[in-house]
């Protein structure tokens, strides 16, 4: 369990996400979805977390497969592959599993880009900022299928300029993604919210994320799941 300073500081960082977001939806973003971050026990231990926080997406970050990202003074990038989940259904809290795995309609393969530049502490200036986001890149949506089950994710590879640079890391690969769904659904539940038909989740990544630099392209595989590409460009 999570101490009372911890959950103070979630409590505050959400907070100041939640007032970034509805400035940016007051400015024309359209919120698409959320991120789940520190998925890694090491981190969790780290920050006193009981499990995974989240952060939320708009379409002011999404990118098509294939974009080219400009190189930012400063950043300190890196390449997570992840599975996305799109929900269609509502999820709220307090939901059980079967029927969180009834309301994912859709999933397929994910990049989020990250910029580490940003702190990593205290824990409610990492939820402010989103936790390192920087961008999102959505694959080809798939039927859940077989990947809904609970003895099944689709496993990627990353190649940076055509070459296997990072493969699944068993502390990082979920045992079930559509816990992952009960478990944002019940974070938000927390702050008074609710996951909503039509959102998507972007699952954590299954690698060490990968670090990358002006003129790296790189690629997540997912197999049967599809793939998606990213480029860094210059300046």
């Amino acid at each position: 369990m999570a101490s009372e300073d911890v959950i103070q500081r979630i409590d505050q960082g959400m907070r100041v996400q939640f007032g970034n977001l509805e400035t940016a939806l007051a400015g024309g973003a359209k919120h698409i979805g959320w991120k789940i971050g520190i998925t890694a026990k090491a981190a969790q231990v780290k920050y006193g977390l009981d499990g995974p926080i989240i952060a939320y997406l708009t379409d002011r970050t999404e990118r098509p497969s294939g974009h080219v990202h400009p190189q930012r003074d400063g950043a300190d990038f890196r390449v997570e592959a992840e599975i996305f989940l799109r929900m269609g259904e509502d999820l709220g809290a307090g939901a059980t599993l079967d029927e969180a795995r009834l309301a994912i309609a859709g999933m397929g393969p994910a990049i989020e880009l990250i910029d580490l530049s940003h702190p990593g502490e205290p824990l409610d200036a990492l939820l402010g900022h989103c936790i390192w986001h920087e961008a999102v890149l959505f694959g080809p949506e798939s039927a859940p299928g077989k990947f809904r089950g609970a003895d099944y994710a689709p496993l990627p590879q990353v190649l940076k300029n055509g070459e296997v640079a990072r493969t699944p890391d068993d502390n990082l690969v979920p045992a079930d993604l559509s816990a992952l769904a009960l478990h944002v659904a019940n974070l938000l539940g927390r702050q008074g919210r609710r996951l909503k038909a039509g959102e998507r989740i972007i699952c954590g990544s299954f690698t060490v994320p990968l670090p990358v630099s002006a003129g790296d392209r790189i690629e997540v595989d997912f197999g049967d799941a599809g793939s998606v590409e990213l480029s860094i460009g210059a300046p």
